[in-house]
């Protein structure tokens, strides 16, 4: 039997302490522990949050992202009684006017008449939205709108149901919003904008929370702590002489039982 053995051995109460103690430092450093009741009651320390993504299509009646031109009869020139004369005019479909929608909408989507609406017709949400243009770089140093008339919307709450929901919810809320501000601006039919949603969430993914390998590491680290102290105290406290004298007698008779 190595040294290392028989320290362990000789100080078997600290490592049976430290088995003890391992595995309530791993729980501690995930749970809280409420020792008010009985059994205690677990809380996790860092819960996780969940995200859903949906994404709405600003288009209108011309439907542009499904042609290559429109066709539309514009006056060209005047007859000689001043009678405007209509031709048929071919020309690319009209998207800059979406995109720059698409670029303002994620203000109004975030706005507070919206989420007015959302309660309004939904009752309360706690999670928190996140509108942007598709593929648009927000930052401190650098602004670039986007080039394409797709507004997306994240969803970020403490559970799935709840960041799903506050998707679908939030668009129904600014279509509604949208559809109310058009009449009221007697806005014609064949000039309003209008959104198609284009993904609708069906589920969420979770990030953040405690990691799963960290209540493993703390009993592995708790462990070796106890270990390295019973070698230590076999170094402060050495064995006496009469010990290491019965371990020397031995050791020819355990060589022979184990040969």
């Amino acid at each position: 039997m190595n040294d290392y053995a028989r320290s362990l051995l000789r100080f078997w109460w600290v490592i049976v302490i430290g088995i003890l103690v391992a595995p309530a430092a791993a729980i501690t450093a995930s749970y809280e522990v409420d020792l008010a009741t009985f059994p205690p009651v677990l809380t996790e320390r860092s819960k996780p949050q969940y995200s859903a993504q949906g994404r709405l299509l600003v288009t209108d009646n011309d439907q542009p992202h499904l042609r290559s031109a429109v066709t539309s009869l514009q006056a060209v020139a005047t007859d000689a009684e001043g009678t405007p004369q209509l031709l048929p005019v071919t020309s690319a479909p009209d998207t800059a006017t979406l995109v720059q929608a698409a670029n303002l909408y994620p203000s109004f989507i975030e706005s507070d008449p919206v989420a007015a609406i959302r309660e309004d017709m939904f009752g309360p949400n706690d999670g928190v939205l996140k509108a942007q243009a598709l593929h648009a770089v927000t930052s401190p140093s650098r602004f670039a709108p986007s080039r394409v008339p797709v507004v997306q919307l994240i969803g970020v709450a403490d559970t799935p149901t709840k960041a799903i929901n506050l998707v679908k919810q939030t668009n129904t809320a600014f279509i509604r919003w949208l559809q109310q501000s058009q009449q009221e601006a007697d806005i014609a039919v064949k000039q309003r904008i209008t959104i198609v949603e284009l993904q609708v969430p069906k589920a969420a993914a979770a990030f953040g929370g405690a990691s799963p390998t960290l209540p493993v590491l703390v009993f592995g680290v708790v462990l070796m702590a106890f270990v390295a102290f019973a070698l230590l105290l076999d170094r402060v406290f050495p064995r006496s002489r009469e010990e290491v004298a019965v371990a020397i007698d031995t050791a020819p008779e355990r060589a022979r039982t184990s040969a």
